[in-house]
Protein backbone atom coordinates (compact mmCIF):
# COMPACT_ATOMS: atom_id res chain seq x y z
CA UNK A 1 0.00 0.00 0.00
CA UNK A 2 1.56 3.13 -0.99
CA UNK A 3 1.37 6.24 1.62
CA UNK A 4 1.53 8.94 -0.79
CA UNK A 5 -2.30 10.59 -1.80
CA UNK A 6 -2.71 12.52 -5.36
CA UNK A 7 -3.94 15.92 -5.43
CA UNK A 8 -7.66 14.74 -6.99
CA UNK A 9 -7.44 12.60 -4.13
CA UNK A 10 -7.26 14.87 -1.37
CA UNK A 11 -10.02 17.80 -3.16
CA UNK A 12 -12.91 16.05 -1.51
CA UNK A 13 -13.43 15.79 2.31
CA UNK A 14 -17.08 15.61 1.96
CA UNK A 15 -16.91 12.39 0.05
CA UNK A 16 -13.92 11.20 2.60
CA UNK A 17 -12.27 7.61 1.64
CA UNK A 18 -10.06 6.00 3.20
CA UNK A 19 -8.54 4.22 0.09
CA UNK A 20 -8.03 5.21 -3.25
CA UNK A 21 -6.66 2.33 -5.01
CA UNK A 22 -3.11 1.54 -4.47
CA UNK A 23 -3.25 4.81 -2.34
CA UNK A 24 -4.07 5.33 1.51
CA UNK A 25 -5.57 8.63 2.41
CA UNK A 26 -3.40 10.36 5.04
CA UNK A 27 -6.44 12.63 6.03
CA UNK A 28 -8.48 11.88 8.64
CA UNK A 29 -11.98 12.14 8.28
CA UNK A 30 -13.92 14.35 10.10
CA UNK A 31 -16.36 13.36 12.62
CA UNK A 32 -18.88 15.76 11.80
CA UNK A 33 -21.96 15.06 9.22
CA UNK A 34 -23.66 18.14 7.74
CA UNK A 35 -27.65 18.72 8.65
CA UNK A 36 -30.16 21.32 8.56
CA UNK A 37 -30.44 23.97 10.91
CA UNK A 38 -29.23 27.41 12.44
CA UNK A 39 -25.73 27.97 14.16
CA UNK A 40 -26.39 31.97 16.13
CA UNK A 41 -23.12 31.21 17.91
CA UNK A 42 -21.22 30.18 15.57
CA UNK A 43 -22.31 33.08 12.63
CA UNK A 44 -21.82 36.03 16.08
CA UNK A 45 -18.60 34.32 16.96
CA UNK A 46 -17.41 34.32 13.01
CA UNK A 47 -18.93 38.13 13.14
CA UNK A 48 -16.60 39.31 16.22
CA UNK A 49 -13.21 37.77 14.58
CA UNK A 50 -13.76 39.02 11.14
CA UNK A 51 -16.03 41.87 11.11
CA UNK A 52 -16.47 44.10 8.35
CA UNK A 53 -14.51 40.95 6.38
CA UNK A 54 -17.20 38.27 7.88
CA UNK A 55 -17.98 37.09 4.26
CA UNK A 56 -14.20 36.54 3.29
CA UNK A 57 -13.87 34.58 6.50
CA UNK A 58 -16.65 32.70 5.46
CA UNK A 59 -15.30 32.13 2.11
CA UNK A 60 -11.79 31.27 3.79
CA UNK A 61 -13.90 28.47 5.98
CA UNK A 62 -15.83 27.48 3.28
CA UNK A 63 -12.58 26.67 0.52
CA UNK A 64 -10.79 24.74 3.60
CA UNK A 65 -13.62 22.60 3.61
CA UNK A 66 -14.81 22.15 0.08
CA UNK A 67 -11.47 22.67 -1.51
CA UNK A 68 -8.59 21.44 0.72
CA UNK A 69 -6.09 21.54 -1.84
CA UNK A 70 -6.65 25.53 -2.80
CA UNK A 71 -3.07 27.59 -1.40
CA UNK A 72 -5.00 30.28 1.10
CA UNK A 73 -3.55 33.26 2.46
CA UNK A 74 -1.28 33.07 6.31
CA UNK A 75 -4.67 33.85 8.98
CA UNK A 76 -2.70 36.13 11.55
CA UNK A 77 -5.19 37.21 14.21
CA UNK A 78 -3.04 39.82 16.90
CA UNK A 79 -4.61 41.77 19.78
CA UNK A 80 -2.52 43.16 22.63
CA UNK A 81 -5.86 42.45 25.13
CA UNK A 82 -6.59 39.31 26.48
CA UNK A 83 -9.88 37.63 26.08
CA UNK A 84 -10.69 38.44 22.32
CA UNK A 85 -11.29 35.19 21.04
CA UNK A 86 -8.27 34.50 18.90
CA UNK A 87 -7.39 31.20 21.09
CA UNK A 88 -11.14 30.25 20.62
CA UNK A 89 -10.80 30.43 17.35
CA UNK A 90 -8.33 28.03 16.75
CA UNK A 91 -9.75 25.52 19.12
CA UNK A 92 -12.86 25.88 17.03
CA UNK A 93 -10.94 25.42 13.36
CA UNK A 94 -9.59 21.97 15.20
CA UNK A 95 -13.09 21.26 16.54
CA UNK A 96 -14.32 21.03 13.07
CA UNK A 97 -11.08 19.56 11.19
CA UNK A 98 -10.04 17.40 13.97
CA UNK A 99 -6.90 15.25 13.38
CA UNK A 100 -6.64 17.09 10.63
CA UNK A 101 -5.62 20.19 12.10
CA UNK A 102 -2.83 20.44 14.80
CA UNK A 103 -0.99 23.07 17.13
CA UNK A 104 2.46 24.24 17.09
CA UNK A 105 4.90 26.05 18.91
CA UNK A 106 7.36 28.65 17.53
CA UNK A 107 10.19 26.24 18.15
CA UNK A 108 8.14 23.06 16.16
CA UNK A 109 8.77 25.52 12.78
CA UNK A 110 13.15 25.88 14.20
CA UNK A 111 13.13 22.01 14.49
CA UNK A 112 14.27 19.46 11.70
CA UNK A 113 11.76 17.21 12.42
CA UNK A 114 8.44 18.25 10.76
CA UNK A 115 6.13 14.51 10.51
CA UNK A 116 4.11 15.03 13.05
CA UNK A 117 2.58 18.68 10.84
CA UNK A 118 3.77 18.52 7.62
CA UNK A 119 0.93 16.45 6.47
CA UNK A 120 -1.91 18.43 7.87
CA UNK A 121 -4.52 20.56 6.66
CA UNK A 122 -4.10 23.44 9.29
CA UNK A 123 -1.45 24.17 11.55
CA UNK A 124 -2.36 26.56 14.30
CA UNK A 125 -0.11 28.97 16.10
CA UNK A 126 -0.99 30.30 19.58
CA UNK A 127 1.26 33.12 21.21
CA UNK A 128 3.23 33.13 17.73
CA UNK A 129 6.47 34.97 17.94
CA UNK A 130 8.65 34.25 15.18
CA UNK A 131 10.99 38.09 14.78
CA UNK A 132 13.75 36.28 12.51
CA UNK A 133 13.40 37.12 8.85
CA UNK A 134 14.33 32.80 8.35
CA UNK A 135 11.15 32.08 10.06
CA UNK A 136 9.01 34.17 8.10
CA UNK A 137 10.22 33.12 5.02
CA UNK A 138 10.44 29.35 6.33
CA UNK A 139 6.36 30.15 6.57
CA UNK A 140 5.98 32.25 3.69
CA UNK A 141 7.79 29.68 1.64
CA UNK A 142 5.11 26.85 3.09
CA UNK A 143 2.41 28.66 2.48
CA UNK A 144 3.07 27.99 -1.86
CA UNK A 145 5.02 25.11 -1.78
CA UNK A 146 2.86 22.13 -3.22
CA UNK A 147 6.11 19.90 -2.50
CA UNK A 148 7.80 19.36 0.83
CA UNK A 149 10.22 16.82 2.59
CA UNK A 150 8.88 15.28 5.17
CA UNK A 151 11.22 13.61 8.13
CA UNK A 152 11.10 12.05 11.19
CA UNK A 153 13.63 11.10 13.80
CA UNK A 154 15.17 7.97 12.63
CA UNK A 155 13.72 7.88 9.23
CA UNK A 156 14.35 8.97 5.29
CA UNK A 157 13.48 11.89 4.44
CA UNK A 158 10.62 11.71 1.94
CA UNK A 159 9.03 14.69 -0.44
CA UNK A 160 4.89 14.60 0.22
CA UNK A 161 2.68 16.60 -1.58
CA UNK A 162 1.93 19.93 0.84
CA UNK A 163 -1.29 21.76 1.46
CA UNK A 164 -0.99 23.33 5.37
CA UNK A 165 -2.86 26.26 5.87
CA UNK A 166 -1.32 28.44 8.73
CA UNK A 167 -3.64 30.22 11.33
CA UNK A 168 -1.65 32.26 13.92
CA UNK A 169 -2.36 34.30 17.10
CA UNK A 170 -0.14 36.79 18.60
CA UNK A 171 -0.35 39.43 21.63
CA UNK A 172 1.95 41.34 19.51
CA UNK A 173 0.40 43.88 17.41
CA UNK A 174 3.54 45.64 15.97
CA UNK A 175 6.22 42.69 15.71
CA UNK A 176 4.95 38.72 16.15
CA UNK A 177 5.97 38.03 12.72
CA UNK A 178 8.62 40.22 9.95
CA UNK A 179 6.21 41.32 7.19
CA UNK A 180 8.04 43.58 4.77
CA UNK A 181 6.21 45.83 2.89
CA UNK A 182 5.69 44.11 -0.44
CA UNK A 183 4.79 41.08 0.99
CA UNK A 184 0.98 39.48 0.15
CA UNK A 185 0.53 36.38 1.52
CA UNK A 186 -0.74 37.50 5.10
CA UNK A 187 -4.04 38.50 6.20
CA UNK A 188 -3.83 40.19 9.20
CA UNK A 189 -6.48 40.69 11.71
CA UNK A 190 -7.22 43.17 14.86
CA UNK A 191 -9.32 41.47 17.03
CA UNK A 192 -11.20 43.59 19.84
CA UNK A 193 -12.32 42.69 23.04
CA UNK A 194 -15.12 39.94 23.55
CA UNK A 195 -17.56 42.95 25.18
CA UNK A 196 -20.09 39.80 27.30
CA UNK A 197 -17.56 36.60 27.94
CA UNK A 198 -20.02 33.01 27.30
CA UNK A 199 -18.37 30.01 29.04
CA UNK A 200 -20.23 27.60 27.26
CA UNK A 201 -19.24 29.42 24.08
CA UNK A 202 -16.72 26.15 22.40
CA UNK A 203 -20.34 23.82 23.60
CA UNK A 204 -22.52 25.54 21.79
CA UNK A 205 -20.71 25.84 18.51
CA UNK A 206 -19.61 22.56 18.67
CA UNK A 207 -23.43 21.38 18.52
CA UNK A 208 -23.47 23.87 15.77
CA UNK A 209 -20.87 22.67 13.65
CA UNK A 210 -23.25 20.29 11.02
CA UNK A 211 -25.31 23.47 10.78
CA UNK A 212 -22.30 25.26 10.23
CA UNK A 213 -20.97 22.68 7.76
CA UNK A 214 -24.29 22.20 5.78
CA UNK A 215 -24.29 26.28 5.19
CA UNK A 216 -20.90 25.95 4.00
CA UNK A 217 -22.10 23.31 1.01
CA UNK A 218 -24.66 25.45 0.03
CA UNK A 219 -22.81 28.72 0.24
CA UNK A 220 -21.88 30.39 -2.94
CA UNK A 221 -18.52 31.85 -2.28
CA UNK A 222 -18.30 35.95 -2.28
CA UNK A 223 -15.09 35.69 -4.04
CA UNK A 224 -13.81 34.87 -7.08
CA UNK A 225 -10.31 32.91 -7.33
CA UNK A 226 -7.92 36.41 -8.12
CA UNK A 227 -4.60 34.62 -6.77
CA UNK A 228 -2.62 31.77 -6.29
CA UNK A 229 -3.78 32.04 -2.74
CA UNK A 230 -7.40 32.78 -4.12
CA UNK A 231 -7.74 35.84 -2.85
CA UNK A 232 -6.74 39.50 -4.45
CA UNK A 233 -4.36 40.71 -2.76
CA UNK A 234 -5.89 44.00 -1.74
CA UNK A 235 -9.11 42.53 -0.60
CA UNK A 236 -6.91 41.88 2.60
CA UNK A 237 -5.11 44.53 2.97
CA UNK A 238 -5.91 45.63 6.86
CA UNK A 239 -4.74 48.47 8.88
CA UNK A 240 -3.08 45.49 10.92
CA UNK A 241 -1.52 44.51 8.57
CA UNK A 242 0.37 47.93 7.70
CA UNK A 243 1.17 48.48 11.17
CA UNK A 244 3.63 45.27 10.98
CA UNK A 245 4.53 46.24 7.65
CA UNK A 246 5.58 50.15 9.19
CA UNK A 247 7.54 48.43 11.93
CA UNK A 248 8.91 45.66 10.22
CA UNK A 249 10.38 48.51 7.31
CA UNK A 250 11.24 50.60 10.03
CA UNK A 251 13.76 48.07 11.62
CA UNK A 252 14.90 46.37 8.59
CA UNK A 253 16.20 49.89 7.41
CA UNK A 254 17.34 50.10 10.73
CA UNK A 255 19.34 46.65 10.11
CA UNK A 256 20.74 47.32 6.81
CA UNK A 257 22.42 51.10 7.58
CA UNK A 258 24.37 49.61 10.62
CA UNK A 259 25.66 46.54 8.38
CA UNK A 260 27.08 48.66 6.14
Amino acid sequence: MQWRLHREQKEDFIHYKQVHGTYLNQYEPISHFPSPGNFPNIRSFLNHIFGEQVELGLDYLQILYTRPTQMLPILLLVSNERNTGKTTFLRFLKMIFGKNATFNTNEDFRSQFNADWANRLLVLVDELLLNKMEDTEKIKNLSTAGDYKIEAKGKDRREIEFFAKFVLCSNNERNPIIIPKEEVRFWVRKINLIEKDNIHLRGQMAAEIPHFLNYLLSRELSSKNESRMWFHPSTLDTPALQKIKKYNTNKIEIEICTCT
